[in-house]
């Protein structure tokens, strides 16, 4: 079965000129080699139910891609339905990090041109064996919150990004936490 892009889902090209600061925030998240690099991607299995998997997602020529085998049961899912949900890895101390989880729909990648230059740029010691599978993430929302200097969180979905400063108890304390120059100190209870 032919994997259909969502008409409303954007390439990594598309998404880093709408949102250039969330793009390049993603980018640094995904090449974190504290965490080896590491995303946690989710599928849908046959019965309903989530799979996850640790990958390493990486972007090559305006595509964001993922490697995977023919008979993997990640791919399996993925041709039933091509819907995945991908959770950057959160380093020991998520301050220093944030959050991030990227949601859409892949594509297979038959072009051997495409597939040769994305092998040459892939972040694996081995090359991938023979009968290796190229998908093309295509996104339709990227949620994060970054922590530092202070608490954000983003929203991505194509033709809108929101911002929002955190507030509370909690937000105070990372801020504290994080070094934010803005933050004051407040009495407990006020």
């Amino acid at each position: 079965m032919p994997l259909a892009k969502h008409p409303d889902a954007r390439s990594w090209a598309a998404f880093a000129d709408e949102t250039p600061e969330l793009a390049a925030l993603l980018h640094a998240r995904l090449h974190n080699e504290t965490m080896g690099s590491l995303a946690y991607f989710a599928t849908v299995r046959k019965d309903g139910s989530a799979r996850v998997n640790p990958v390493k997602v990486f972007e090559h020529d305006g595509r964001l891609h993922l490697v995977t085998g023919p008979t993997t049961p990640k791919h399996l899912d993925l041709q039933r339905d091509n819907r995945f949900n991908v959770h950057i890895a959160v380093a020991p101390k998520v301050i220093e990090t944030g959050e991030l989880s990227v949601r859409g729909c892949v594509t297979r990648i038959d072009d051997e041109a495409i597939r040769e230059a994305a092998k040459a740029h892939a972040p694996f010691v081995a090359p991938p064996p023979p009968d290796w599978v190229l998908l093309e993430l295509h996104l339709s929302s990227v949620i994060g919150v970054v922590f530092s200097p202070g608490p954000v969180r983003w929203r991505w979905t194509p033709g809108s990004l929101s911002t929002e400063r955190l507030g509370g108890p909690m937000a105070d304390g990372v801020r504290k936490e994080a070094g934010d120059a803005t933050l004051t100190e407040k009495p407990a209870g006020s």
